[in-house]
């Protein structure tokens, strides 16, 4: 009982609420008024469509249309409201055949894969994601060009935000064809030692050194001349100090300090592998300043576990940990030759994915439904029954 007198004393107190009166003036100007009202009445004049547009674009792209009832409505606006059964219409009428085509190769493809016995799980995604960007990296380098981001390529190339392109149709092709053009193609051994030989440089592998890094950033660069050399003398103290801890306890002097100083960055430093560019192989992670990379391949790496001394350079400086090293190696023919396979199919992967799909559309049965079942006597019958749902005036343009 006293459990809803509280609720009853909560909903009281929510329901006297006042209501703002949107007349109220918010500015004068010589005179004239400004009323709060005319102040949104501006703004969603000029903002509106493009909030609600964003609005219900993102809304929709979780919606499981397959659970959405026909009569159900999507959108409403004053005067009219527009159910699933007439939106439905009008994408099928400008987009029908193009998405009926894409789900007839995207059925082609899972039943190829099911046949094969081709699982695609998360580490085949994954894989296919990171050879994608490596074949990126590797043609922007080429043609001289600055690296972008994999989030970056697939927005300009597919026109569609990462996790979108990540959750349609067109990714689930791309995947899966580039899994089963393997393994539905044969190529001739000499064409793949033409292509090793043509591409040698690209499965030398190159000197690296797998490291982790301790920055700090100077912040009085650019202020006056003492001011500067102060911080200096305090950050090579510091960097000393740090440097002593880490050659005389190791990784566990290392992760100490890293939990003291970096707790915000569970990383720990790890940068995994760079080459003599300063360029990290893992992706996300940035490119070392050029003092610390010369340093790092001109210092003779005789353990696993190699302490640099700290490196100084124009933006602070770095106490780097050397874990690992590689001299540069070119593998054989024989070593490498499914991975040639897969490059070499791959140089070209809309080229073999479009002869994927006609092999495959080739030996299928396919039943293209003429008559009163058809594909356009059937959307006339959508338009027509999504034109009578439509509660109040068609929109305009429609």
């Amino acid at each position: 009982m006293k459990y809803m007198q509280m609720c009853i004393l909560f909903l009281t107190v929510l329901s006297v609420h006042a209501v703002v009166d949107t007349r109220v003036p918010l500015v004068t100007v010589n005179g004239e008024t400004i009323s709060l009202r005319a102040v949104e009445d501006a703004a969603l004049e000029k903002e509106g469509a493009a909030f609600i547009e964003e609005l219900v674009h993102n809304h929709l792209q979780t919606v499981d249309w397959s659970l959405i009832d026909d009569k159900e409505i999507m959108v409403g606006m004053p005067g009219w409201q527009l159910p699933r059964v007439w939106l439905a219409a009008k994408v099928l009428q400008e987009h029908g055949g193009m998405v009926r085509d894409e789900l007839i190769k995207l059925t082609l493809i899972r039943q190829a894969l099911s046949t094969h016995k081709i699982v695609i799980g998360d580490e085949e995604k994954k894989f296919v994601e990171d050879y994608m960007y490596r074949r990126v990296l590797q043609d922007l380098e080429s043609k001289g060009m600055s690296a972008v981001s994999f989030d970056v390529y697939i927005e300009q190339s597919f026109d569609m935000p990462l996790d979108e392109w990540r959750a349609s149709a067109a990714y689930e092709i791309v995947v899966g064809s580039f899994h089963m053009i393997y393994e539905h193609f044969d190529i001739p051994e000499q064409e793949l030692r033409d292509f090793y030989k043509t591409n040698l440089r690209y499965y030398t592998i190159a000197a690296g050194r797998d490291i982790s890094v301790m920055n700090w950033k100077y912040q009085n660069s650019e202020k006056a001349p003492a001011d500067f050399a102060r911080e200096q003398k305090m950050v090579r103290n510091v960097m000393g100090l740090w440097y002593a801890t880490v050659k005389r306890d190791g990784q566990s002097g290392w992760n100490g300090l890293w939990k003291s100083f970096r707790s915000h960055e569970p990383s720990l430093g790890r940068k995994g592998w760079v080459d003599k560019r300063g360029r990290p192989e893992t992706k996300g992670q940035g490119m070392l300043p050029k003092p610390v990379t010369k340093v790092l391949f001109s210092t003779e790496i005789v353990s696993d576990y190699t302490v640099l001394s700290p490196i100084e350079h124009d933006k602070g400086m770095s106490l780097v940990v050397v874990h690992e090293s590689r001299e540069a190696e070119t593998p054989s023919f024989e070593s490498i030759q499914e991975r040639i396979k897969r490059d070499y199919l791959n140089a070209d992967l809309e080229h073999w994915s479009k002869r994927l799909i006609q092999d495959l559309m080739r030996d299928a049965n396919i039943e293209y439904l003429t008559g009163t079942e058809s594909m356009s006597t059937l959307l006339e019958q959508r338009i027509q029954d999504g034109n009578e749902a439509v509660l109040g005036q068609t929109p305009k343009g429609e």
